[in-house]
């Protein structure tokens, strides 16, 4: 993870709190609503979710969709299309940052909020515009384990119950749908914002991350013929190789055994994983017919 004092220095940057609620917890599932704060402003714009919402997400973030529209704890919600939100969400960033980099600041930023929106940002062909703006991701779950060794759990509700006057059950709708908000008083409240550096992972190296991730994934559709998958940590040796399913059936359809063998040829795996890999695609991949010469 790249840290202040790790290559990459963030001592500059502009800290932004951001959440995102999604229409599940998969590493696909569509972002339905980015929300953002600071000492200075705020921000909130709504994605309508092409697949819906399922009712035990709509317990967790308050959103619903009925008869074609959005709604968050009962009340309809106006949608941009995702390329708009991001825009407007990128040009709040602006008002806020006064030509600083960005670090958006969330609670599992690492796990969850960081690669869900670089992945919408990549599928908008934004990446650009969205780096040169943010030049990181910090986590708040991890600066809180360091903070608050003594406490079972780190949820940020469980944190929040040290301040005066917090009460989750009593509005609990209202702080799921202001995830951010609750962070900034936490993080106020204890005084822990010099901090949040310590625990930022650059926008570079999460992209990077989540291209593998991305790749490994991929390679869960390879199955042997007793449809068992290839080991994680081969899975993990591939990815980090550069290869993910695709870079495999393009091969194949390209150089048969011979194209797939040499695409795999420095990646250290044992001939009979390479085998299996094989099998796979000789079984489940139409190869490309070659030309007549």
């Amino acid at each position: 993870m790249a840290r202040a004092g790790e290559g990459v220095d963030f001592s500059g940057c502009c800290q932004v709190i951001f959440n995102l609620a999604t229409s599940g917890g998969g590493r696909t599932d569509e972002i339905c609503k980015i929300a953002a704060c600071t000492e200075m402003g705020q921000f909130r714009s709504y994605i309508m979710p092409l697949n819906g919402i399922p009712p035990m997400i709509t317990n967790v973030n308050g959103l619903r969709v009925m008869d074609g529209e959005l709604y968050e704890n009962d009340k309809k919600v106006d949608t941009d299309p995702a390329e708009t939100a991001i825009t407007k969400f990128l040009g709040f960033l602006d008002t806020q940052r006064q030509s600083r980099p960005v670090i958006l600041v969330a609670h599992k930023a690492h796990e969850f909020h960081g690669p869900r929106i670089l992945r919408l940002v990549t599928d908008l062909g934004m990446m650009e515009e969205f780096q040169s703006r943010v030049a990181g991701f910090a986590c708040t779950l991890l600066l809180f384990q360091t903070e608050f060794p003594e406490r079972d759990s780190h949820a940020l509700k469980n944190i929040a119950e040290g301040i005066p006057g917090f009460n989750w059950e009593a509005k609990a709708a209202y702080y799921a749908t202001r995830m951010e908000e609750l962070l900034m008083e936490v993080i106020r409240y204890y005084g822990i914002e010099n901090n949040i550096t310590n625990y930022t992972e650059s926008a570079e190296a999460a992209s990077t991350k989540l291209k593998t991730d991305d790749r490994k994934a991929s390679l869960e559709e390879i199955r042997t013929l007793n449809n068992k998958q290839l080991s994680p940590p081969t899975r993990g040796k591939m990815a980090e190789a550069g290869i993910g399913y695709q870079d495999l059936v393009e091969a194949y359809q390209s150089g048969s055994d011979d194209g797939v063998l040499q695409l795999l040829q420095d990646v250290g795996l044992r001939r009979d994983v390479k085998n299996k890999i094989l099998e796979h695609l000789r079984v489940s991949v139409p190869r490309t017919p070659q030309p007549i010469e």
